[in-house]
């Protein structure tokens, strides 16, 4: 009968909680990357915006918890898997609040600024995308906030469900009587 603490039988978690924070990370900095760019340019060009918001919102309507079992299956059971899902969970708000917020922006001051000789590039990263920073900065903080929910746990379950389990049922004084 072997009764450890849990300290013994997880380990010390600094070395989970050290690559925890790294898959959160990464799946944060791929989708406010993601989401920016696939935002900025599907909300500047009409055609493309009017295709890719549809898309964009249907897809951040699906609970992405559905889509799990196949991210295993393509990409398999680790790191990569919980980055990826980590990545969708996160790349959708950005993507959409980006994509309306660009949208938004009126087109007058675009004529402005092209009417006192600014290019086209000029006018998407001088004008349109400041104007549009607010919207972008609110989908950054949603997005931050769901990126982390798709990343892993401290301990793998597998190993040590079953004597964490068995140490808390033996920490559980029996019951006796009835109520």
């Amino acid at each position: 009968d072997d009764v450890r603490q849990p300290r013994q039988l997880l380990g010390h978690p600094r070395p989970r909680l050290r690559v925890t924070l790294a898959e959160i990370g990464a799946s944060i900095i791929i989708a406010w990357a993601a989401g920016v760019v696939v935002g900025l340019v599907a909300g500047r060009f009409g055609a493309l915006s009017r295709l890719a918001a549809p898309i964009l919102t249907s897809a951040f309507a699906v609970p992405l918890i559905v889509l799990y079992p196949l991210l295993l299956a393509w990409v398999g059971i680790g790191w990569p898997s919980k980055i990826l899902f980590g990545v969708l969970s996160g790349f959708f708000p950005i993507a959409l609040n980006t994509l309306t917020s660009v949208q938004r922006v009126d087109p007058r001051f675009a004529l402005m600024a092209r009417a006192m000789g600014a290019t086209e590039m000029q006018i998407f990263v001088r004008v349109i995308a400041r104007l549009a920073l607010p919207g972008i900065v609110s989908g950054l903080r949603v997005g931050t906030a769901l990126s982390p929910a798709g990343i892993g746990k401290w301990f793998p379950l597998a190993e040590w469900n079953a004597p964490l389990a068995s140490w808390c049922t033996r920490s559980v004084p029996p019951k006796t009587g009835t109520p």
